[in-house]
């Protein structure tokens, strides 16, 4: 099922101004229920302005965003969970509950529906109500915040969760359990996500699929394996290969050869001790 369709979307701030830029001219691209998808740019590439037009937050200059039957326009929120670049953004209440608990309280949830929502979606994040219901959010760790942040849009049970650079400033621990905790929501509740990142490694392992945008326009949207090992197109895109795809590059340039490109740290791992064997092997020979 398609959960959103993007036709030809163009926005243009400050139109009829000597100030005029056009931040999307054109896009096309589809999202279907269940996906993991990347989105990819450099600053500037109109990222921000794409998630915000998807959220109703921009108003498009030209072309059309498709929504599946029931989703209302005025209120996406209800659907479409957008999580912020800065978490702080999304944490004002005294307590982790009162936080998360906020948006389903606006949709009318109360009681002990209220509190199960709250509790469901703390949980999926790795986070319990025993321990950080009563929390100031303010003082919780970086990557806690983050967490904390996503379970407030999930406590409203959106369809459809777009995260806007989620690892952001997180140490390696953090970045993990964020991690975990999002391949969890996918496999755990079947709802579509959508996450922008400049953490290309990060995308490589989670994503199924990965847009890439430049200046405006898209310039590839295709599986992530595709996307990433094109390192000419990244680099034009004013984007670095993933460390993963630059290792295997300068591990060919030695003569190791690992066959296919991977994505999967660990598969690479085996692969290169494979072949640093067999390396070894036909130079003793």
């Amino acid at each position: 099922m398609t959960v959103l369709k993007v036709n030809k979307a163009s926005v243009t701030y400050l139109q009829g101004t000597p100030f005029m830029t056009k931040a999307l001219n054109g896009i096309d691209f589809s999202v279907e229920h269940g996906e993991i998808i990347g989105m990819i740019g450099s600053t500037g590439s109109g990222k921000s302005t794409l998630l915000q037009a998807i959220n109703g937050l921009v108003e498009l200059s030209d072309g059309d965003i498709s929504y599946p039957e029931g989703y209302d326009k005025k209120r996406l929120f209800k659907n479409i969970g957008l999580v912020f670049f800065q978490p702080e953004d999304q944490l004002f209440e005294r307590s982790v509950f009162e936080d998360v608990a906020f948006g389903p309280i606006q949709l009318d949830v109360s009681g002990e529906q209220l509190e199960n929502q709250v509790s469901k979606a703390l949980e999926a994040l790795g986070l319990s109500v025993e321990k950080y219901g009563e929390c100031n959010p303010l003082e919780l760790s970086g990557g806690e915040k983050r967490r904390v942040a996503i379970a407030g849009i999930l406590s409203m049970e959106p369809e459809f969760l777009i995260l806007d650079e989620p690892t952001a400033g997180l140490d390696q621990n953090g970045r993990d359990l964020l991690l975990n905790a999002i391949k969890n929501l996918q496999s755990s509740r079947n709802i579509t996500i959508l996450v922008v990142s400049h953490d290309l490694d990060m995308l490589a392992v989670l994503c199924d699929r990965i847009v890439v945008l430049s200046k405006g326009e898209i310039v590839k949207d295709a599986p992530s394996l595709d996307v990433l090992s094109d390192s000419k197109m990244l680099n034009d895109a004013g984007l670095r290969p993933p460390d993963i795809i630059v290792i295997q590059n300068q591990m060919a340039g030695f003569g190791v050869d690992t066959g296919s490109v991977i994505l999967n740290p660990a598969t690479l791992a085996r692969k290169l001790v494979k072949a640093l064997k067999k390396s070894k092997k036909k130079q003793k020979g």
